[in-house]
């Protein structure tokens, strides 16, 4: 008998296509492969019927081959990629792909292994904060409503994870449990095995294609019952979920920047929905979503305010650099720098913190101005001391350095400073410590992170510099003191958010002294020591920074209370781009002219790094306290209308910046 199969390409299309097999039913979420135009492409079946209209009887296409003896895909994550094209205006086959790996042409083994029963061991003795975390998760857990974990660093947090973890495994139910980056994925890995034997994988960008794959086959088949690992591991195929844990919920990480540009929040609490699974979310900064999302009752709130130890909170000093004596350093005080001795001495681990990576960050001549622009980005190039070159954090085009003016053949001068200048400024301070430095150009070798944080953990090294990588997570015993540099970074950037981050940053990395029996200290460098995100972090006063930044997100109509959905359009030509910005915002009025939809459409304008990669980039923006009706209006209007050549325009729902 004939069917007809609806099919989701990967492609940027708004509809399902239909194509016929005559051969055995197939399932749906099969892999199959199907004539598109004049190529083949791979997509996944996402609904059957055996009637069409007559008209098309002669017309359809019929399916190549099936890729897959199992279905690569459950009916609920089917459900949950359709629910993310629907919300983040994305087309089905985006959001289907985006969940799954790369397939090899061979077949793969999918059929299900024999189940076993999770032995689980543990030796720690909870605390009386974590005791009344548990009791109060199972007190509350019938509701099925969120949880947010707001416990400061160092509070014990993951133990509460893994014991709710340990609840669920025991109910024959499996876990998710998602971190931010890769580089905790290590740390992670040490308590979930220690807890859950052979019972864990780790699944991450940094594995090669084949090993995602046999990874997302052993979840398929049901030898594990714990996936570990960054946003991408939200779409394990995990039958009969039963926990999915959030941790530092509050970190960018969590939003996609690439279609679909999905929030792992949002989507997480979908697929819990989904699965009837509990979803727990950690911070000892949450973000002001989830606090918002607290006092509107729908996120439950567990409060853990005391570190484990007698030490408690780590001392912070703040140092005015506006204010700094003649004989400092210009990089670093002179407090910081007799604080890095002690602590040398006492064989005590150290932690330099800043958030910009390269050696100078400006290179230009003071005599006519000029100073090096990349030619894709209109950013300025940081110079680069190992590498030799002056390179660009956006696109990677890269120059060597020089050392006299191109347009006045003046001395050019290498000023500012990164991680790079910093790490060989300490060596230069302290020739007898053994320094070592990550961010992204030290990590770009697989298992270099890992090595060098094992090396500072046992102690063979002294002095760790490194960007944002280190902020969070990380766990060392013997780190007590942590240096922290221009502090204001993240405030001069043109974004909504820049506040929030900054405070976020500086609490996390503060949080890294004193975790373990000695007292930690924190010692703070910044221009702007009056600012609010910077001071709240000094005087411990988390209320005062969110008072002050609610109020402000409330005064200009931010999140979270107001929704946003940034439209940018990027083209090679600048002409084209703002022609093709100018008709969109007209479309845009239209659509809402008339109805009261309570909705602010602003611009078109050029965004703050307007030209990226080469391209020019215009954004348009749309406000409002709730947008699903607009989102099905413009949903309609994307399926309908032609974009212009040679403009792509990017859709981007609950935006985490704007930049």
């Amino acid at each position: 008998m004939n069917h007809y199969y609806q099919v989701a390409i990967s492609r940027p299309i708004r509809r399902q296509f239909t194509y016929s097999w005559e051969g055995p039913p197939i399932e749906i979420g099969s892999l199959v492969k199907v004539p598109f135009g004049r190529a083949s492409l791979r997509g996944v079946v996402t609904g059957c019927t055996s009637e069409i209209a007559p008209e098309l009887a002669g017309k359809i296409k019929s399916i190549i081959s099936i890729e897959e003896d199992s279905p690569v895909i459950s009916r609920k994550i089917l459900e949950l990629t359709n629910w993310m094209s629907q919300y983040y205006l994305c087309s089905w086959g985006e959001a289907i792909f985006n969940a799954l790996p790369t397939f090899p042409k061979r077949k793969l083994d999918l059929n299900p292994s024999r189940q076993k029963i999770v032995q689980s061991q543990f030796l720690k003795t909870l605390t009386s904060d974590q005791q009344t975390a548990l009791n109060f998760f199972n007190e509350k857990k019938q509701t099925k409503k969120p949880f947010l974990i707001h416990g400061v660093a160092g509070s014990g947090k993951t133990e509460v994870y893994l014991r709710i973890a340990d609840e669920v495994l025991k109910a024959g139910k499996t876990v998710i449990y998602l971190v931010p980056e890769i580089s905790l994925i290590s740390q992670i890995k040490l308590f979930i095995e220690e807890a859950f034997p052979g019972e864990a994988v780790f699944f991450h960008s940094k594995q090669t294609p084949k090993e995602r794959l046999e990874v997302w086959a052993s979840l398929k088949k049901g030898e594990k019952k714990i996936v570990v690992g960054p946003r991408s591991a939200l779409f394990a195929p995990l039958d009969n979920v039963g926990l999915i844990i959030m941790d530092e919920e509050h970190d960018d990480s969590y939003k996609q920047d690439e279609t679909p540009r999905y929030h792992t929040f949002k989507t997480a609490h979908q697929r819990a929905r989904l699965e009837g699974a509990y979803l727990m979310l950690g911070s000892a900064t949450p973000s002001l979503e989830a606090l918002e999302a607290v006092k509107e009752d729908k996120i439950f709130l567990i409060k853990m305010n005391e570190r484990i130890g007698s030490h408690g909170r780590s001392h912070i000093q703040l140092v005015d650099m506006k204010r700094r004596r003649k004989k400092d350093f210009p990089y670093l005080s002179e407090v910081m720098q007799e604080k890095i001795d002690e602590r040398l001495k006492r064989k005590e681990g150290i932690l330099i913190f800043l958030n910009r990576r390269g050696h100078s960050t400006q290179v230009k001549c003071e005599e006519c101005g000029f100073f090096y622009l990349c030619p894709h980005c209109d950013v300025a190039l940081t110079y680069h001391q190992e590498a030799g070159k002056l390179v660009c954090h956006y696109c990677r085009y890269a120059l060597k350095p020089a050392f006299k003016c191109p347009e006045c053949s003046k001395q050019i001068v290498y000023a500012g400073f990164g991680t790079e200048k910093i790490e060989s400024e300490l060596a230069r301070l302290f020739p007898d410590a053994r320094i070592e430095r990550i961010d992204r150009e030290t990590v770009q070798k697989r298992g270099n992170l890992e090595a060098v944080l094992k090396r500072f953990r046992e102690g063979a090294v002294d002095i760790l510099v490194g960007t944002q990588m280190l902020s969070k997570g990380l766990d060392f015993k013997h780190l007590t003191l942590v240096g922290i540099l221009l502090a204001e970074a993240n405030l001069q950037l043109p974004d909504f958010r820049a506040s929030e981050r900054t405070y976020q940053l500086l609490e996390q990395v503060a949080g890294r002294s004193g975790r373990g029996e000695l007292k930690g200290e924190v010692i703070i460098q910044t221009f702007l020591p009056d600012h609010y995100s910077i001071r709240s972090v000094f005087l411990e006063n988390e209320a005062m920074y969110t008072e002050q930044e609610l109020g402000h997100r409330r005064q200009f109509g931010y999140p979270p209370f107001k929704q946003m959905i940034n439209l940018t359009l990027r083209g090679r030509t600048e002409e084209s781009v703002i022609e093709a910005s100018e008709n969109l915002k007209k479309d845009l009025d239209g659509l809402v002219e008339g109805a009261d939809y309570g909705i602010e459409i602003l611009g078109p304008a050029p965004l703050p790094f307007y030209r990226l990669r080469g391209y020019f980039r215009w954004h348009i923006m749309v406000k409002g306290e709730e947008l699903n009706l607009f989102k099905e209006k413009f949903s309609a209007y994307l399926t309908d209308s032609k974009s212009t050549s040679g403009v792509y325009t990017e859709i981007d729902v609950d935006p985490i910046h704007i930049l």
